[in-house]
């Protein structure tokens, strides 16, 4: 076959599989930064002054192996911080720019480690939305503390793993699996779309939370921009 004719089958091929030319439009989802392993992810929170959070940053690491898995994530929590309102231990991706004329594909794989007889912690991983706060002047790119959320991923629209299609949790698995889902989701009520229109960045928000003392272990998050 002529030059000519692979480029321009490679050419043909790219366009027929959108997901071979998709891109992470996250920081180091992978965890791998040589240097920085923890790299375009909030994980301290104390700026925002909440006591709930304070030591947020002290139980948030990442490990090179686990397993197969390399770059990995760990949040590790007991029962009273998992179980206290509104807490665990959270994580948040830098702002990605939203295209309100796209989908996003969320991909994340995790499992639940647990450091007593009972199962270990459980998780939530969806994404949020932003606008800037008043009087802050836009630009590229904003710090989580320049933003204010006002729209998050529901119950049936958040990522789950195994089985689980609906409920609060991401239902973590003990051996790792993988989960995924998209934003804007499939079911929204009016008034979610209008949030939605006022969005103008979205985050991954990775919140182990729930269960018992232990880890939860994350492993390549990946966003993924795809035309609606």
């Amino acid at each position: 076959m002529a030059n000519g004719s692979w480029l321009m089958l490679l050419l043909w091929i790219a366009a027929a599989s959108p997901s071979l030319a998709a891109t992470n439009e996250l920081v180091n989802g992978g965890f791998d930064d040589p240097k920085e392993p923890l790299k375009g992810w909030v994980h301290n929170y104390e700026w925002t002054g909440n006591k709930f959070y304070h030591d947020n940053h002290k139980r948030v690491s990442c490990v090179k192996r686990d397993g197969t898995k390399k770059g990995v994530l760990k949040l590790t929590g007991n029962r009273d911080i998992l179980w206290g309102t509104g807490q665990g231990i959270k994580v948040d991706s830098e702002p990605v720019a939203f295209d309100p004329d796209a989908t996003y594909k969320l991909t994340v794989e995790a499992r639940t480690q647990a450091a007593t007889s009972k199962p270990g912690p459980n998780c939530r991983i969806y994404i949020e939305g932003y606008q800037w706060k008043p009087g802050i002047k836009p630009h590229p790119r904003p710090g989580l503390q320049e933003l204010r959320k006002i729209y998050k991923q529901g119950s049936g629209n958040i990522l789950y793993f195994g089985k689980a299609k609906s409920g609060p949790f991401s239902n973590a698995q003990k051996t790792w699996s993988k989960g995924t889902c998209t934003f804007p989701g499939k079911k929204l009520s009016s008034a979610a779309k209008g949030h939605l229109r006022k969005v103008r960045f979205i985050c991954v928000h990775i919140v182990a939370i729930d269960g018992w003392d232990g880890d939860i272990l994350v492993n390549e998050v990946k966003l993924e921009k795809q035309d609606r």
